[in-house]
C-alpha cells in the first residue's frame, strides 16, 4: 500500500495509529513523519518528545519465597520494601528485585498489615484501622494513630513530604498531618465504578490510586479531582494491590502473581491488528498489515 497519509501530514497527528504493510520497527516518511511499530517500545522519551507516553512493564520479580500475599510497597530512595500478610513482615529488595535478606516483623502491632510508606526517616505501616511507626531498622517506635473515626477499611498509606494520605476499600482518600491528625479532607476515588481501591502513592505533584478490581492506576490532584489519566495493568496483573513511585517508575505489588512489577515511562504502541493466515500453506509467507503509531 502507499504510505501517503493525511495529505502530506495535515491530518496526521502525533499518536495516530495506522496499518502499514511493513516490517521495519521504525518507518520514516519523506516529510519527516516517524511511525513506531506495534509492540516496539522506545524508553528514551527524549528521542520523540512530542510522542504520547505510557507506562509499560520493564521488570518483575517474585516475592513468593518471602510472602505469598504482598499488600503494598514503599521506596526509600534506593530500595523497595514490601509488606505482606502471610508473615506480617516487611522485606527489603534492591532495585533489581534481589531480596536483601533483611526484614522486620509488624506482628506485635498487627496481623493484617495492608499499607506501607517511607517518610525519609521512618516507615509507617497501616492495618484497617491504625497506622504504626517503625525506624529504618524496623524497630517499633511506640507511636501510632487511629483511622477508625474516618474508616475501618484502610488499605494503603502515602507520605507526600508534609501529610499522610490514606486510601480505603470504600474508595475514599483521607488526609492526616504528620502527627496523624485528620485534616477534615476526604475525597472519593471514583474514576470508575467498583474500583475497590487498594494502594496509593505520590509522584511529587499528584496522587495515584490502584484499583484492585479494575486492574489500573488512577491519577488525582490533592483536591480529589480525577486527572483523566489511567494506566492499565491488565496485561501484567488483574489484581494490583500496593504501589509506590521512585521518582521515575511505578512499582506495583500484586496478590495475583505474588510479584512486584516495575512500570517505566515509555513511548510505544500495543498491537491492535495483524494480518491473518489467509489460508496459506506452510511453504508460503505473508507479510500482513502491522500497527504503527506516529511518534514524530
Amino acid at each position: 500500500m502507499a504510505i501517503s497519509l493525511g495529505g502530506g501530514g495535515s491530518a496526521s497527528q502525533i499518536g495516530e495509529v495506522v496499518l502499514l504493510n511493513r516490517q521495519e520497527n521504525v518507518v520514516t516518511l519523506a516529510d519527516g513523519r516517524v511511525y513506531l511499530k506495534a509492540d516496539v517500545v522506545e524508553t528514551t522519551t527524549s528521542t520523540y518528545p512530542d510522542a504520547p507516553t505510557r507506562f509499560l512493564k520493564t521488570a518483575e520479580f517474585s516475592v513468593a519465597a518471602q510472602d505469598g500475599t504482598p499488600t503494598d510497597v514503599a521506596w526509600d530512595g534506593s530500595h523497595v520494601w514490601m509488606v505482606g500478610q502471610e508473615g506480617d513482615k516487611v522485606y527489603k529488595y534492591n532495585s533489581s528485585g534481589v531480596y536483601q535478606n533483611v526484614f522486620f516483623s509488624v506482628a506485635s502491632q498487627t496481623t493484617t498489615p495492608f499499607g506501607i510508606t517511607w517518610d525519609g526517616s521512618y516507615f509507617w505501616v497501616n492495618d484497617l484501622t491504625t497506622v504504626y511507626k517503625y525506624n529504618s531498622a524496623g524497630a517499633y517506635q511506640n507511636v501510632s494513630f487511629s483511622l477508625s473515626s474516618q474508616t475501618t477499611a484502610a488499605t494503603g498509606i502515602e507520605w507526600d513530604g508534609s501529610n499522610f494520605w490514606v486510601v480505603a476499600q470504600n474508595n475514599n482518600v483521607y488526609k492526616y498531618n504528620s502527627s496523624g491528625v485528620y485534616q477534615n479532607v476526604t475525597f472519593p476515588v471514583t474514576a470508575t465504578s467498583n474500583m475497590y481501591a487498594q494502594g496509593i502513592t505520590w509522584d511529587g505533584s499528584f496522587l495515584w490510586v490502584t484499583g484492585y478490581d479494575t486492574a489500573g492506576l488512577y491519577k488525582y490532584n490533592t483536591s480529589g479531582v480525577y486527572q483523566d489519566a489511567f494506566i492499565s495493568f491488565t496485561n501484567d496483573t488483574n489484581n494490583p494491590s500496593g504501589v509506590t513511585w521512585d521518582g521515575t517508575n511505578f512499582w506495583v505489588s500484586s496478590y495475583q502473581v505474588d510479584s512486584v512489577i516495575k512500570f517505566s515511562n515509555a513511548i510505544g504502541v500495543k498491537k491492535i491488528a495483524t494480518g491473518g493466515s489467509h489460508g496459506l500453506t506452510s511453504d508460503m509467507f505473508y507479510l500482513g498489515a502491522e500497527t504503527y503509531m506516529r511518534v514524530k
